[in-house]
């Protein structure tokens, strides 16, 4: 164990006491794992494999269910992008997404021009921003494409349905 991680699992050690989670060897490498390599989302299959690569070994089930305590203490954050739920550090980046109306699609914002925008929007104002939720809903160009599609199909014969050129 590096120097680098001793410092990671004694970080995540007190993070876990000071949200009132016991202490447990997954729960440390996992939570370790997010302070000491995550640079953007991670699936849990994506965890799983880092703690295997680590030599970590523990089950896919297991790092699902530490996932989700540790998102529920708000540790680490998730949220579904690109059909799959994923996460990150907590407060690491800006809470900005952009959600499909339709199919639920979401994925995270990050645009170094909104972030000056917002923080710019907040000082008018007279404050200082320290973090921000951002949700941008729409439809995405799949669904707006499958309902244009649906504006111009014909019922054909036998119950076929065919678009109209």
């Amino acid at each position: 164990m590096t120097a680098k991680s001793d410092a990671c699992y004694d970080a995540a050690r007190g993070e876990l006491t000071r949200v009132g989670l016991r202490v447990t060897l997954p729960r440390l490498r996992i939570l370790s794992l997010f302070d000491e390599e995550v640079e953007g989302m991670l699936s849990a299959e994506d965890v799983h494999r880092m703690l295997l690569l680590r030599g970590d070994r523990m089950s896919l089930s297991s790092v699902y269910a530490v996932l989700k305590r540790l998102d529920a203490a708000q540790l680490i954050s998730s949220h579904f992008e690109e059909g799959r739920k994923v996460f990150e550090p907590a407060g690491r980046t800006p809470g900005g997404h952009i959600v499909c109306s339709c199919c639920g699609r979401d994925i995270a914002l990050r645009d170094e021009r909104v972030d000056a925008m917002l923080k710019r929007i907040a000082r008018t104002h007279g404050f200082e921003l320290t973090e921000y939720v951002v949700a941008l809903h729409g439809v995405c160009l799949e669904c707006a494409e499958k309902t244009a599609t649906r504006a111009f199909a014909k019922p054909a014969a036998k119950g076929r349905t065919t678009i109209a050129a």
